[in-house]
């Protein structure tokens, strides 16, 4: 199954005009060899796609291997692959592969020392952000999870000789990054196999849109009946906030409404229901209404579909057992307090059609450790992440020009934040109690307005573009607050998500 999820990828980075050798997934080429009467073992990788051994009678084996004819040869190595879970009718897999990549900067034109990253940007950008659907696989979604260490241990599995070896060297690179690809199948489906085929028909009608609610146990759902499709239809008071459910499945401990749309999740919804642990949603509901999940202190998990434009005042606040959340591109407005104290919230991705973040919408939580804020946001309000003691690292979009008083405030562990080149205004103790600021990255060519309390005395070195001005005055030239001022800063660029 890993060998078909490989050239899904490459379909998907196929195009990128650097990359020259392009191969699926690989595997180790074992060739035996005679050197001053000795059996040598010698070990390269070659493509799934090739016959093993006509590969190894035919000398092509070393293919893959770094060469300085090539501008850059890049492929996958086999990882695990793994049933994770049942769902209601959905069997959900994961697998992991490494995208292995090795650069030519000899050939690579206008590229040198420390373009790795541009390269790795380009493979992340390349990927999709929403979940798919590729043949028999829904909800497919890719996700580069980690970048190996960079040395020579990414090719430790291979016996390259000397003059190889030496192509590991400036100017040549390489880098490595751990891929994660999720997805679920319909039941009707075989299961997919060692070899990696997938027989499945593909359905002739749409899928009716679903929403699935996991609790602890069946007898603690919100409704006298959990079968009953009309008392579901009730408690979600339809058909006033929506078109009403059609159908109810309930499979141990999981309810599958089938059939109901545009569904606003009135206020209040599920408010403070501890018995609720996952919630996933193929596009019923269009928008989520304030205190709808606030207090849900045991769920873990929840599928905003692309379908949701809005996420109301305190929607999710204080779910403190909410490890991870995606915002699709399709939402709008996120409201105050919406995700205030989920303290378990260690990842989150803001859509790129987000315009608004309310007052203290992401406060408080502390496991957050790094965020990105796109281009698309335009108002971000009053402490809207503040007290995430947890965050290291902060990018700012080019979409905003005012940065609301203590919008950061309390942020320890911040050590470097990323402003964009839309910020003019910097307002009062943005950055205050960030006493572990180290890196101030500033992209406005022309110096924001601020008074000396956005920023703690915090030593930091800031950096700015060539050209800029107003950075020769307080509070910029303040060696409390700021130790060093570098011109070294190129033109932003638009943020991934």
């Amino acid at each position: 199954m890993n060998n078909k999820i490989a050239n899904i990828i490459v379909g998907y980075i196929t195009d990128l005009p650097w990359i020259e050798k392009l191969a699926g997934m690989t595997q180790v080429a074992r060739i035996y060899q005679t050197s001053d009467g000795t059996k040598v073992e010698k070990r390269y990788p070659i493509s799934c796609q090739l016959d093993y051994d006509d590969a190894c009678k035919e000398g092509c084996y070393d293919e893959l291997a770094p060469n300085s004819k090539y501008t850059s040869v890049v492929y996958f190595e086999d990882g695990s692959f793994s049933f994770r879970e049942r769902r209601g009718k959905r069997l959900h897999y994961e697998s992991n592969i490494r995208l292995v990549a090795w650069l030519n900067y000899k050939l690579l034109r206008g590229a040198g020392c420390g373009s790795t990253g541009e390269y790795i940007l380009d493979i992340i950008k390349s990927l999709p952000d929403t979940p798919q659907v590729i043949g028999a696989m829904r909800g497919v979604t890719i996700t580069v999870t980690s970048q190996a260490r960079r040395d020579s241990g990414i090719f430790s599995k291979y016996t390259y000789n000397e003059h190889q070896t030496q192509y590991l060297l400036m100017p040549y690179d390489y880098f490595a990054l751990d891929i994660r690809t999720e997805f679920f199948v319909i039941p009707e489906c075989h299961e997919p196999n060692v070899g990696g085929c997938m027989e499945c028909p593909e359905p002739t009608t749409e899928e009716p849109l679903a929403l699935e609610l996991t609790f602890d146990d069946i007898a603690n759902v919100p409704v006298a009946d959990a079968s009953s499709v009309s008392d579901w239809n009730t408690f979600f008071d339809l058909p006033t906030y929506g078109t009403p459910f059609i159908t109810v499945t309930v499979n141990e401990n999981v309810v599958i409404l089938t059939g109901g749309s545009g569904i606003t999740l009135k206020e209040s919804l599920f408010d403070s229901n501890t018995n609720l642990l996952e919630v996933e949603d193929t596009g019923c509901v269009t928008s989520i209404g304030g205190t709808a999940f606030s207090n849900c202190s045991a769920l873990t998990s929840i599928t905003i579909p692309d379908s949701v434009t809005s996420i109301g005042d305190w929607a999710f606040g204080s779910c403190s057992a909410l490890t991870s959340i995606t915002i699709p591109d399709s939402v709008t407005s996120i409201g105050e307090y919406s995700f205030s104290g989920c303290n378990s919230l260690a990842s989150l991705i803001i859509g790129n059609s987000v315009i608004s973040l309310g007052a203290a919408a992401f406060d408080n939580c502390t496991a957050l450790t790094t965020l990105i804020i796109p281009d698309s946001v335009t108002s971000m309000e009053s402490g809207a992440f503040g007290v995430c003691t947890s965050l290291t690292s902060i990018t700012i979009g080019s979409g905003i020009t005012n940065l609301r008083p203590y919008v950061f405030t309390g942020c320890t562990s911040l050590t470097s934040i990323t402003i964009g080149s839309g910020i003019t205004t910097i307002s009062m103790l943005v950055f205050s109690g960030c006493s572990s600021l180290a890196t101030v990255n500033m992209y406005p060519l022309i110096a924001p307005s601020t008074d000396g309390s956005a920023f703690g005395d915090y030593a930091a070195t800031l950096h700015i573009q060539a050209g800029s001005t107003g950075y020769d005055v307080a509070p910029w030239t303040n060696t409390a607050k700021f130790a060093s001022i570098v011109q070294d800063l190129l033109t932003q660029q638009s943020l991934p998500q």
